[in-house]
């Protein structure tokens, strides 16, 4: 029986940082199309879902892409159209044409991109009066994790002042960098008149759809779509979630599209599509810049019909097996392994908040933490592991999460005792 998995792409470009990793550079992006091409049917999500199943048996992908950078035009359709690939292009339309960058990129630059900061950033409006302190690396981090969750809630209005009074302690000017801006208007029109790629709706400001009130998912939803039609002259039928998760979207909102008469919509967590599949929570897979064996791999992995040993056999215990949210960490959230969580300060009570919120307490085996002078104590009730113990026990997942999880990972490859899942 077919298989069929949708993926998403969001940059094509090289960039040299990336904080969150949402960037595939030209050359890796190439080797993605020419294996797909080569190895599955590629299917068009613009196509009924019944078509999707009826002839073959073969596994196939479907292309997306999420935001409206630049790059998609320089760099991924150039190479759409020498393999013959089709893609759904999903864009934000408030900064189109604009030399503003996406208020995700904004948030980046002001709290982690530049170079002089002070003591502590101030917040004050008629709703707000905090300060957190920004004079570490580790504190601008959790600032911009603070932030991000606070901008992705918060209505328009409210998201243009916060930015304000961060650009003002910051000293970033509004106007961005060039390899963060939009596409504009004449580059959408070449997407859309393309054979083979397709536009959709992906609201004007790109916020957390579920925390707004119907009237304001209404506005984002509907004026994204009148836009985007209005400049390409065709019919906008398709919708695809800003943030995607569970938690980003509600009833209310798969209600209004239907109401407007979307056809598809898509989220951004994991999972399989049959024919049965709502039509309204089509499920991705986010595609991070991996260089052509991993791709191989993770496609491996994506298609192995939810085998949770999978992870371990392909990548190979002392691996770096998952790389992106937790809440999207299909093998921590239902699969058999046990989980130790690396780190025992900040972000490991997050993790291990995590695990309590979602029932899986009876997998975790305890902490692991760097400092020697930890090895052996308790944390939240739990024996607290080093490196050197780790290759004593029998594999398991391992969870790294913060500012030193890239080298904390590569150490814990080392001990070949576990599968390596970085959260981001």
């Amino acid at each position: 029986m077919r298989m069929i998995k949708i993926l998403l792409y969001h940059r094509v470009e090289n960039l040299t940082e990336d904080f969150n990793m949402l960037a595939v550079s030209p050359e890796n992006f190439r080797a993605h199309m020419k294996y797909l091409a080569e190895n599955y049917r590629i299917l068009d999500l613009n196509e009924n879902i019944s078509d999707w199943f009826e002839e073959g048996t073969e596994d196939a992908v479907i292309i997306t892409f999420d935001d409206g950078y630049y790059d998609w035009v320089s760099h991924a359709l150039p190479v759409l159209k020498q393999y013959g690939i089709p893609a759904t292009m999903f864009i934000t339309t408030g900064n189109v044409g604009t030399e503003k960058e996406f208020w995700t990129d904004n948030l980046h630059r002001n709290i982690l991109a530049g170079r002089n900061y002070k003591d502590f950033f101030h917040l004050k409006t008629d709703y707000f009066d905090v300060k957190w302190p920004t004079q570490t690396l580790q504190q601008r981090v959790e600032l911009y994790q603070y932030l991000r969750r606070l901008l992705q809630i918060s209505p328009p209005d409210e998201k243009r002042l916060y930015l304000r009074r961060l650009s003002q302690w910051s000293g970033c000017p509004e106007i961005g960098r060039d390899n963060r801006r939009s596409l504009t208007e004449k580059e959408i029109q070449t997407l859309a008149s393309t054979e083979g790629i397709s536009i959709g709706a992906h609201t004007v400001t790109h916020p957390s759809l579920k925390w707004m009130t119907k009237e304001e998912q209404w506005y984002e939803i509907s004026e994204s779509r009148k836009y985007l039609e209005q400049l390409i002259n065709k019919k906008v039928d398709l919708f695809s979630y800003p943030f995607g998760t569970a938690d980003d979207f509600s009833d209310v909102t798969v209600d209004i599209l239907k109401e407007m008469g979307f056809e598809k919509a898509v989220a951004g967590y994991p999972g399989d599509i049959d024919a049965e599949s709502n039509l309204y929570t089509l499920p991705r897979y986010t595609i991070r810049n991996y260089d052509q064996e991993d791709f191989v791999k993770y496609m491996d992995f994506i298609f192995s019909k939810g085998n949770q040993n999978c992870m371990e056999k392909e990548c190979g215990v002392g691996k770096i097996g998952y790389m992106g949210s937790i809440e999207n960490d299909m093998q921590v959230l239902k699969g058999n392994e046990n989980i130790l969580i690396w780190g025992t300060g900040y972000c490991g009570e997050e993790l291990y908040s995590w695990i309590l919120r979602n029932g899986l307490k009876e997998k975790l085996i305890g902490f692991g933490d760097n400092d020697v002078s930890k090895t052996g104590t308790c944390f939240m009730g739990y024996s607290v592991y080093g490196i050197d113990q780790l290759r004593q026990r029998e594999p398991f997942i391992i969870l790294t999460k913060g500012q030193y999880a890239r080298e904390i990972s590569k150490q814990l490859c080392d001990c070949k005792t576990g599968v390596i899942h970085w959260i981001i």
